[in-house]
């Protein structure tokens, strides 16, 4: 497949794809190790030539090169859509719970340090 060749704005259907599925321009900047300007730079290109770009853009958006070089991946149905809604809700959630997880281990720890303390003024 040749990666030059597109038919349609290529940084305009990341964009569109990436607000799809609900995943930031902070994110897609850590993932690339970029800024947030540069990701945003990619989306103002209409057409990428670097391959290893293109793949890793896929591999960040779940999609395939082919859906970053057309129109991309757009809902069919009403169906498909409220699939997309709860992937995303279920990473926030997933997100989310993970970050309590840390809090909790923080927490912990806190704990057990200040009962030693207690333990041992006693």
């Amino acid at each position: 497949m040749d990666m030059e060749t597109t038919h349609s704005h290529v940084g305009q259907n990341i964009k569109r794809i990436a607000k799809v599925k609900g995943i930031s321009v902070a994110t897609i900047s850590e993932q690339l190790n970029m800024t947030r300007g540069g990701v945003y730079d990619i989306f103002k290109r209409t057409r990428i030539t670097d391959d290893v770009l293109l793949h890793r853009l896929a591999q960040i958006l779940e999609v395939t090169v082919d859906d970053l070089l057309r129109h991309g991946p757009m809902p069919a149905s009403g169906h498909e859509e409220i699939m997309l809604r709860f992937e995303r809700a279920f990473r926030e959630w997933k997100n989310e719970n993970e970050f309590l997880k840390e809090q909790i281990k923080e927490k912990d720890l806190v704990i057990k340090t200040l009962l030693g303390k207690f333990k041992g003024a006693s």
